[in-house]
C-alpha cells in the first residue's frame, strides 16, 4: 500500500508540472516584442520610395514628450482614477472584486512626469499629495518657427496618431503573413491512472503535436504525430508504446481555389501598409504647413497689435496738439515791427492788455486775435509797412482747433483703445490653440521670436526715438527762454550759449542715427533693385518700382542737403554767440533756436519717406515660377493621397473577382493518410509498413441556394464602379486645389505689390493732413470755417496707414501660406528628417529675418511683453501697461474738450 501510495504522489506531481508548463505560455514580454520585431520589419520593406520614405517609425514617444511612458509596458501601475467609479473595481453587485489591481502600483497622473525637466521643473518642484507643479508654469521665450516644428515632432498628438496606426496596419500584415506560413498544430496531452484488483498500479497517458500550411491556391496541409503510452505497475510492471503519424491535402478546385482568393488577404494587407506609409509621409507635410500656417497668422496678429499700438499713439498726439492749439493762451507768436520808441513808453490800448507786449522794435502776441482786436492794432501806427508786418502777424496765427476735431479724434481714440483690446484678446487665444496644437499646455508661456517680422517695421525705432527727443527739446529747454523774450525779461548769454550747444548736439545725434539708419536701407535697396526689376510681372510695374526708387534717391539727398543746410545754420549761431553778441541779437536767438529745431523736425519726418519706400522694396518675396499646366500636371504624378485613391480602384476591382469566386459550386479533393507502430512494441518510432491508410475524398456542393453570395458579387460590382467615380473626384479636387492655389498665388502676388505702392501712398497722405493741419487760417474766427473737416482728413489719414500696414502684412502672410501649400498639394514638398520642409526660406529662416533687423534687435515694443512702449513719433507705438492675462491695455485718461 506504502508502494501505492508513492506513485499516487508521483503522479500527481508529474499532473500539475504538465498542466503548469501547458498553462503559462511565453511572457508578454516576448509577445510584445516580437510584435515589435515583424511588424517594423514590415514596415521598412514598403519605405521603397523616396517620396514616402519615413525617419521614424518607432511608436515610442521621445523621453522629453508629455505622453511617453517611462514604465515598463507589460507592468504598468495603475493611471490615477475616478473615485467613485473606482469603487467598482474592489466591490460590485456584491461581489468582492480582484484584490491584487495595486500589485504593479499606482501613479499620480497620466503625464510623463519627466516631461517638464527640459523647462528646468524639478521633482522637487511636485507637490506630492496632489502630483501638480507647485512651481511657476513653464515658459519660452522667443520660441522660433523651427523650434516650433521641432516641439510638434515631439509633443504633437495627431503625429503619434499617425504612426500607432502605421503600426497597427503592420500587425495585421504580419498576422497575414503568418497565415501562409508554417503553422503548429496545438499540442494536445492527458493521463489517467487506475487500480486493479491484483493491486497493480497503471498510467495511461496521449500526446500529439503536429504542423500545418496554407499554400497560396488553396491547398490545406497537416501532418501530426501522436503517441499512447500505458505504464503498467505492480505483479509483471510493462510499458506499451503505440505512435501514428498521420496527414492530409485538402484541395478546392472551384470555390476557394487560386492564388487570387487565397492571396488576397494577404495581397490587401501589405497594398493597405503601403498606403498607410504614404498618409504618414503627406501627414508629415500636412504637419508642417499647419505649424507654419499657424506661426505665421500669430506673426500676423503681433503686427496687428504693433500696428493698432501706433495708431493710438498718433491719435493721442494730434488729440494733444488738437487740445494745445484749442487753448487760445498757448499762442506765442512775435513779429518785428520797428522801433517804435522805448518800450516803456509805448502805450498798449486796454482791449489788448494781456495779449500784446512790445521790446526793441518787436511784437509779442499771445492767444487769439478778433477781427475788433485786429482793427485796434492796425490802428496804433499809420504807414503801409507797419500794415505789411501785422498781416504778417495775422497770418501766423494758427486757428484755433474746432471742438468737434478734437471730439472725432477722441472718438477714434476710444475705438482704437477697444480694437486694440480685441486684438489682443484674439492672439492669446490664437497662441492658446497653437499650444495645444503643439502638444502642449495652454498654461506654458509662450512668446515669439518676432524677428520674422523685422522687414515690416517700415520706420526704424531711431527715427521716432529722434523726432520725440527734438518734439521734448523745446518743451524743456525753450519754454523758460521763450517766456522770458515774450515778458521782456533780460536772458543770460550763457543760458543762451546752453541751449544753443544742446541744439547742436540733437542735431549732431539726428543726423547720425537718422542719415545712418536711411543711408543703410537706400544702401540695401541699392543692391536689391535689379532683383526687384526683374521679378515684376509687368512693364508698367517695373516702371513703376523704378519711379519709386528714383524718387526715394532723389528724397534721400534732398535730407542730406537738409540736414547740412540745419547744421550750417547751427554753426552759425554758435559762433555769433561766441562773439560778444549785443542785446538786440540775444532777443532773437531764441526765436533762431526754435526755428531750427523745427526745421530739424521737419527734416527728420521728411526723413521717413524714403526709408518707408526703401523698406517696403525689401520685403522679400519667395518665388514661384510654375505654370498652371506644370502645378496641376505635378499634383497628378505627386500626390501621395492620390496614389492611394487610385490603387484603391484596383483593391475594389480584386474584390469583384474574389467574391465572384463564392458563385461558384464546392468540389473538394481531399487525401489522408496514416502509419503507427506496433500496438504492442515499445519503441514509439517503430512504424510498420503494415499500418499504413491512405485514402481519398471527394465533396461537392452545387450552387443552388446562393442568396446572399448573389448579393454580395452584385454589391461589390457596385462598389467598383463608386470607386471609379470617387477616384475621378479626388483628381478633379486636387486639380481644383491647385488651380485655385495657383491664381490665388498670383491675386496675392500682385496684392502685395499694391500694398508696398498704398503704404508709401498712405504715408503722404498722413503728412499732407498734418501740413494742412497746421497750415495758417483766419485766426481771427471764433470756430473755424473748416470745423470738422480737420478731424475727418485726419482720420482717414490714420485710418489709411493702419490699413494699409494691416494689408501689407496680411498679404506677405496668405501668399507665403498659399506658397506652402500650392507645394504640398503637388505633393513635390520635401520633409527633411527634423520636419523641415527642404526650401531655401525654411531652411535658413531662423537666420534670415534676425539680419534683416539692421541692428535693431533690442527694440522694446514687444506686444506680448507685460508693458509696450513706443517713442511715440508719426509712426510710432505708444506707451500704456497690458494685462498678460487678458491682453487688455490701460491707457491714461482721455482729455475730453469741454
Amino acid at each position: 500500500m506504502s508502494q501505492m501510495k508513492r506513485w499516487k504522489n508521483w503522479s500527481r506531481y508529474v499532473l500539475g508540472t504538465v498542466l503548469l508548463t501547458s498553462t503559462v505560455g511565453c511572457s508578454r514580454t516576448f509577445w510584445r516584442q516580437q510584435a515589435d520585431v515583424d511588424s517594423y520589419t514590415a514596415i521598412t520593406e514598403h519605405l521603397t520610395n523616396e517620396r514616402w520614405a519615413l525617419p521614424r517609425i518607432d511608436i515610442d514617444p521621445d523621453p522629453r514628450s508629455r505622453f511617453y511612458d517611462p514604465y515598463d509596458p507589460d507592468c504598468e501601475p495603475l493611471p490615477p482614477d475616478d473615485p467613485a467609479a473606482h469603487v467598482y473595481m474592489h466591490w460590485v453587485d456584491g461581489w468582492e472584486g480582484y484584490k491584487c489591481w495595486h500589485k504593479f502600483g499606482d501613479l499620480m497622473t497620466v503625464e510623463n512626469p519627466q516631461w517638464l525637466a527640459q523647462f528646468g521643473q524639478t521633482v522637487e518642484m511636485i507637490d506630492p499629495d496632489t502630483g501638480e507643479y507647485i512651481a511657476p508654469v513653464p515658459k519660452i521665450d522667443d520660441m522660433t518657427l523651427t523650434q516650433s516644428v521641432e516641439l510638434a515632432q515631439i509633443q504633437n498628438r495627431e503625429y503619434q496618431t499617425q504612426l500607432e496606426n502605421l503600426f497597427l496596419t503592420a500587425l495585421t500584415v504580419t498576422f497575414e503573413r503568418y497565415q501562409l506560413g508554417i503553422r503548429y498544430l496545438e499540442p494536445t496531452g492527458g493521463v489517467s491512472q487506475s487500480l486493479d484488483n491484483g493491486g497493480g498500479f497503471g498510467r495511461f497517458g496521449v500526446n500529439s503535436i503536429g504542423i500545418s500550411q496554407s499554400l497560396p491556391w488553396g491547398t490545406q496541409l497537416a501532418t501530426e504525430l501522436a503517441n499512447t503510452t500505458i505504464w503498467s505497475f505492480g505483479n509483471g510492471s510493462q510499458t506499451s508504446s503505440i505512435s501514428t503519424l498521420s496527414f492530409s491535402i485538402l484541395q478546392p478546385l472551384f470555390n476557394g481555389a487560386g492564388r487570387k482568393v487565397n492571396l488576397e488577404a494577404l495581397t490587401q494587407s501589405e497594398r493597405d501598409l503601403l498606403y498607410q506609409a504614404r498618409d504618414l509621409a503627406r501627414f508629415r507635410k500636412i504637419l508642417f504647413s499647419d505649424i507654419v500656417s499657424q506661426y505665421l497668422s500669430l506673426a500676423q496678429s503681433i503686427q496687428s497689435i504693433r500696428n493698432e499700438q501706433g495708431n493710438i499713439v498718433r491719435l493721442t498726439k494730434q488729440v494733444e496738439t488738437l487740445l494745445a492749439t484749442s487753448d487760445s493762451k498757448d499762442i506765442q507768436i512775435r513779429v518785428e515791427v520797428g522801433d517804435l520808441g522805448p518800450a516803456d513808453e509805448f502805450v498798449i490800448p486796454e482791449e489788448l492788455k494781456g495779449k500784446l507786449n512790445y521790446r526793441l522794435g518787436r511784437f509779442f502776441w499771445r492767444g487769439t486775435m478778433s477781427a475788433e482786436e485786429e482793427q485796434i492794432l492796425r490802428n496804433l501806427v499809420p504807414g503801409e509797412g507797419f500794415q505789411l508786418k501785422i498781416d504778417d502777424l495775422v497770418n501766423r496765427l494758427p486757428t484755433p482747433s474746432s471742438p468737434l476735431d478734437v471730439l472725432q479724434l477722441q472718438f477714434d481714440l476710444t475705438n482704437s483703445i477697444n480694437n486694440l483690446r480685441s486684438l489682443e484678446r484674439s492672439y492669446q487665444d490664437g497662441l492658446d490653440s497653437f499650444k495645444i496644437f503643439l502638444g502642449l499646455p495652454p498654461d506654458v508661456e509662450i512668446t515669439l521670436d518676432e524677428s520674422l517680422l523685422s522687414p515690416f517695421e517700415v520706420i526704424d525705432d531711431r527715427l521716432t526715438e529722434q523726432e520725440n527727443a527734438v518734439e521734448e527739446f523745446v518743451d524743456i529747454l525753450f519754454e523758460e527762454l521763450e517766456l522770458n523774450a515774450v515778458e521782456g525779461q533780460s536772458i543770460p548769454l550763457e543760458d543762451l550759449k546752453e541751449a544753443a550747444t544742446a541744439l547742436s548736439d540733437l542735431v549732431d545725434e539726428s543726423m547720425q542715427n537718422v542719415l545712418e539708419t536711411v543711408r543703410q536701407d537706400m544702401q540695401s535697396l541699392d543692391e536689391r533693385i535689379e532683383e526687384r526689376l526683374a521679378a515684376a510681372e509687368t512693364p508698367e510695374l517695373r516702371t513703376r518700382i523704378q519711379a519709386d526708387y528714383s524718387k526715394s534717391k532723389e528724397d534721400f539727398r534732398s535730407s542730406e542737403g537738409n540736414f547740412q543746410a540745419i547744421r550750417q545754420s547751427m554753426d552759425m549761431l554758435l559762433a555769433a554767440l561766441n562773439s560778444n553778441p549785443g542785446e538786440d541779437f540775444l532777443v532773437t536767438v531764441p526765436a533762431e533756436l526754435n526755428k531750427i529745431r523745427q526745421e530739424l523736425l521737419t527734416v527728420i519726418q521728411a526723413a521717413a519717406v524714403p526709408q518707408v519706400s526703401a523698406r517696403v522694396e525689401l520685403i522679400n518675396v519667395a518665388p514661384f515660377d510654375l505654370s498652371l499646366q506644370q502645378a496641376t500636371q505635378l499634383a497628378v504624378e505627386n500626390r501621395l493621397d492620390l496614389m492611394n485613391a487610385r490603387a484603391e480602384v484596383m483593391d475594389a476591382r480584386r474584390r469583384v473577382e474574389v467574391v465572384a469566386n463564392a458563385l461558384r459550386g464546392v468540389l473538394d479533393v481531399g487525401i489522408d493518410g496514416s502509419i503507427s507502430t506496433d500496438p504492442g512494441g515499445r519503441d514509439p518510432f517503430d512504424f510498420r509498413d503494415d499500418t499504413g491508410v491512405l485514402s481519398a475524398s471527394l465533396a461537392f456542393d452545387t450552387p443552388l441556394d446562393q442568396i446572399d453570395e448573389r448579393n454580395a458579387y452584385r454589391r461589390v460590382l457596385v462598389a467598383y464602379q463608386r470607386a471609379r467615380r470617387d477616384y475621378m473626384l479626388a483628381e478633379d479636387l486636387v486639380k481644383e486645389d491647385v488651380r485655385r492655389a495657383w491664381r490665388q498665388l498670383r491675386v496675392l502676388r500682385q496684392n502685395l505689390e499694391t500694398s508696398r505702392i498704398g503704404l508709401r501712398i498712405a504715408a503722404l497722405q498722413y503728412d499732407s493732413a498734418i501740413a494742412e493741419l497746421n497750415e495758417p487760417r483766419d485766426p481771427r474766427a471764433t470756430v473755424s470755417r473748416s470745423s470738422g473737416l480737420q478731424g475727418q482728413n485726419l482720420t482717414r489719414a490714420l485710418n489709411s496707414i493702419l490699413s494699409a500696414q494691416n494689408q501689407l502684412i496680411r498679404n506677405w502672410v496668405n501668399y507665403e501660406q498659399n506658397r506652402i501649400n500650392i507645394y504640398r498639394d503637388m505633393g513635390i514638398m520635401e520633409i527633411g528628417p527634423d520636419g523641415i520642409w527642404n526650401d531655401e526660406v525654411y531652411r535658413n529662416i531662423d537666420n534670415t529675418f534676425r539680419e534683416n533687423q539692421n541692428g535693431f534687435e533690442n527694440r522694446q515694443d514687444n506686444a506680448l511683453d507685460t508693458t509696450w512702449s513706443d517713442p511715440g513719433g508719426s509712426w510710432g507705438g505708444g506707451t500704456g501697461s497690458q494685462d498678460p492675462q487678458t491682453g487688455v491695455v490701460q491707457l491714461p485718461p482721455l482729455d475730453v474738450v469741454e
